[in-house]
Parts: structure tokens; sequence; C-alpha cells
């Protein structure tokens, strides 16, 4: 095999990135038109008023490259028009919010806030200000609020290989299916959907440093 010369091995990285990019944001509508399909199911029926919120992206600051983006939808039920929970979806390629696993991540939130770069973000450092309890369920659910078990109380955090979203079965399984039972406060069974799921990343918080969490599979299943 020929080796490339420096000029070729960027000029490749930077087509390479491009090309991954272009995925991302033709997989993006994708998930979005699933999730609204699912709200609104009559089993579910959730509302959005707003919409989605646009992307915020994560530019790196030396090498201003992006390396994530988010894109959040606030829900609530009934006739009130106040949002009681955020769906986060972060999508990460490289940097602190996918560890030393080395492979981009898709960290999937239930919470009160729209995710952004800024304060309310996945990453595997977490703030030390932090003060609720790292509860991880089976290795594959980050439960930020343990006690709650209906819908509008939940916190949690899930995160899945990338690479593992591949076709439109793979985002009614492994987004979808799970979530539909979160939103119908089963959380039980959808933490038994995710430790079944092809792709799910493993945690464990790191012995030495319980504010820093650790992938534990780190080749994808």
């Amino acid at each position: 095999m020929e080796k490339l010369s420096i000029g070729q091995s960027i000029s490749q990285s930077v087509m390479i990135l491009d090309k991954a990019w272009k995925e991302i944001i033709a997989l993006i509508p994708r998930i979005q038109e699933e999730v609204e399909n699912l709200l609104d199911d009559t089993k579910t029926k959730f509302n959005y008023k707003e919409g989605w919120n646009t992307p915020w992206d994560y530019t790196e600051e030396i090498s201003e490259i992006v390396s994530g983006t988010i894109f959040s939808l606030g829900i609530y039920k009934g006739s009130k028009t106040t949002v009681n929970r955020y769906i986060n979806f972060q999508i990460s390629l490289f940097g602190e919010c996918i560890g030393k696993n080395g492979e981009p991540l898709l960290h999937i939130s239930l919470e009160g806030d729209p995710g952004d770069f800024e304060f309310n973000y996945m990453g595997l450092d977490l703030d030390d200000s932090l003060e609720l309890p790292i509860c991880i369920r089976e290795d594959v659910l980050l439960d930020w609020e343990p006690e709650g078990t209906v819908w509008h109380d939940q916190w949690w955090t899930y995160s899945l290989y990338l690479t593992s979203i591949n076709e439109m079965e793979d985002i009614e399984a492994k987004i979808i299916k799970p979530l539909r039972h979160f939103l119908k406060n089963e959380k039980a069974e959808a933490i038994g959907k995710l430790m079944a799921t092809p792709g799910i990343v493993t945690y464990k918080t790191c012995p030495d440093d319980n504010a820093r969490l650790l992938v534990t599979n780190n080749v994808m299943p």
C-alpha cells in the first residue's frame, strides 16, 4: 500500500469529517420526525407547541472545527401550554463529550431545560457543582432523579454509539421504543429495552473520582 503524504492525509481526514457531517445532517430530521410521530400517537399524545429548537453546534476553540450539535424539543400534556420537559439529543464526534472510548456518541436525555453547549450538555467529566448523586441503572441509564417515576419528574440520560444508527429500524428500536416507555411512566421497561439494545453505551463512575464517568464497553457491541 502506497504511503500517503502529510498533505494527502490531511485532505482525506477533512473529507471523512465532511462526509460524517453530511450524514448527521441527514439523520437529524429523520429522528425528529419519528419523535413527533410518537408524541402525536393517541396512546401517548403529547404537545410540542414551539417545535424543535435550532440546533446548537459546538465549535472547538482552537481549530474551529464543529465537533458536536444539540437539538431539543419541549413537551407538555393537556391544555397547559407550559413546557414540562425537554427531549434533548446531543451528537458528539470527539472530545470530552465522548471520553476516551474514541467513538462518536449520541446522548439522549429527558430533563427540565433545553440542551446547549454552554451550561447544559452531556460530558463525561461532570460539573463539581452538580450535587445530585450519580445513579447508574443497570450500567445503561444515568438517572439524575431516581425518585422521578412520572415523565414530568424524570431526568435521565442514555447514550448510543452513533455508528449504531444506520436505518429507520435503528431509530425505532433504540430511540422511539425506549422513549415510549419512559413517557408512559414505565421506567423499568425502558431500562430493559436499553439493556438489550445493540450499540448502547455502558457506564460506571471512576473509582478515584466520582465526578467522572467511564465508558466500560469501548468497542461497540
